[in-house]
């Protein structure tokens, strides 16, 4: 039977309805699919931005990050993800690794108010470099609390800062149980300024095993000052070469006393390339025995600048003992001497203060003044000065001293 017009009227507006809800839900539908795409981009986005935050906030000491970058990745994610407690957390780093500690501490706090425990150790951290230690205190207690090992090992520090040995043992054992190596050094020095070698030895021992380059340094030092040079070398070696300066400055003493001043200059070297000026004014007391005094005044004079004691003193001897500055017979300059002397005293070199006192009893570049040259010899030998104990008793048996010149 032939379909009625009036039947093909009614399908036209359901053909057009249909039409109408598939199109809005073709709309919907992309809609959707861009939500999705666009979140999609934005999670990438934030997780690229996350991970450069992470990347320059991660070094093995706040020392190793770059502040300025480790701030704006971070801000640059945070914006991204503004809930993100460890985001906050290294934040925060990046304001530490500035010196900006203000800012640090109100990220530390936002990042604890979020949630973060290890927020808990930076915050107490941040304090202590304010030397806040009682804001500290709290801190790194909250942080020990919820079983931070490094926080422990602080607690220790300040308790053993403030001469409560009883504290700090118990501090550096809980750490050390953790396996802090830290903690096993520290304990090592504290029962080094007992006197107790035995148990000083048996902490660095520890701390030792687990790789620790100072540990090594203080195993080297006992077995140094107890004769076992042999051993002595193999730790300092070991230490040196996790680039311990103090131990590349020992191990290079040693090996000129068996004659190898080449290995020793390259030890000192490596010390000084490195910041340590006291292996600096070593290296310049090498150059001055082969008389390189111009080379070796360069090195002393930058040293001594850095505020390096022995610096001082080595320069006072360029002028004294090696003739610098004096005539071209090579004599003695007193006065530059006398100076130079004078500023290594006064910043703590007992065989500085012997040799001032030296330059007061013979008259060089000062009038001569017996009871100020005995008062530096006494003030030498109180710090444990050989030189100035020896000076101290030739004055006072009446014996007498002469120039310290070779």
């Amino acid at each position: 039977m032939a379909e009625s017009a009036t039947g093909r009227r009614k399908l036209v507006p359901n053909l057009a309805v249909w039409l109408i809800a598939g199109g809005a839900l073709a709309v919907v539908l992309l809609m959707i699919v861009g939500i999705v795409l666009l979140t999609r981009d934005y999670e990438k986005k934030s997780a690229a931005a996350t991970a450069e935050c992470q990347t320059a906030t991660t070094a093995s000491s706040i020392e190793g990050v770059s502040g300025p970058k480790a701030i704006a990745a971070c801000e640059k994610a945070l914006v991204m993800d503004s809930t993100n407690s460890a985001l906050m957390l290294r934040l925060g780093l990046g304001y530490r690794a500035s010196n900006d500690l203000k800012n640090a501490e109100a990220q530390f706090h936002d990042a604890i108010a979020a949630g973060d425990d290890d927020a808990l150790y930076w915050l107490g951290e941040a304090y202590e470099q304010e030397n806040n230690i009682d804001e500290a205190t709290k801190w790194y207690t909250q942080s020990a609390a919820k079983g931070d090992d490094s926080a422990m090992t602080a607690l220790g520090v300040i308790a053993a800062n403030r001469q409560d040995s009883k504290t700090a043992e118990a501090w550096y054992g809980q750490a050390a149980k953790k396996g802090n190596s830290d903690a096993m050094y520290d304990m090592g020095l504290l029962f080094l300024k007992t006197q107790d070698t035995h148990s000083a030895a048996t902490w660095f021992g520890r701390a030792a095993d687990k790789g620790d380059a100072d540990a090594e340094f203080q195993l080297g030092l006992i077995d140094d000052n107890n004769g076992d040079k042999a051993k002595a070398k193999t730790l300092y070696r070991a230490a040196a070469d996790k680039g311990n300066t103090e131990a590349m400055n020992n191990l290079a003493t040693l090996l000129l006393a068996d004659g190898d001043a080449d290995g020793a200059r390259k030890l000192l070297q490596q010390a000084a390339d490195k910041g340590n000026m006291f292996a600096q004014a070593n290296l310049a007391q090498i150059l001055m025995d082969n008389r390189q005094l111009d080379q070796a005044k360069k090195l002393l004079d930058a040293a001594a600048v850095a505020n390096e004691p022995l610096a001082m003193r080595r320069l006072g001897e360029l002028y004294y003992e090696y003739g610098y500055g004096g005539d071209a017979a090579g004599s003695p300059d007193y006065a530059t001497a006398l100076g130079w002397f004078q500023k290594g005293a006064d910043a703590g070199d007992a065989d500085s203060m012997a040799l001032l006192g030296l330059f007061y009893e013979l008259g060089h570049g000062v009038v001569v003044n017996l009871d100020t040259a005995r008062g530096w010899y006494q003030k030498s030998a109180d710090k444990g000065s050989v030189l100035g104990n020896r000076l101290l008793q030739n004055l006072t048996d009446g014996t007498g001293n002469v120039d310290e010149v070779s």
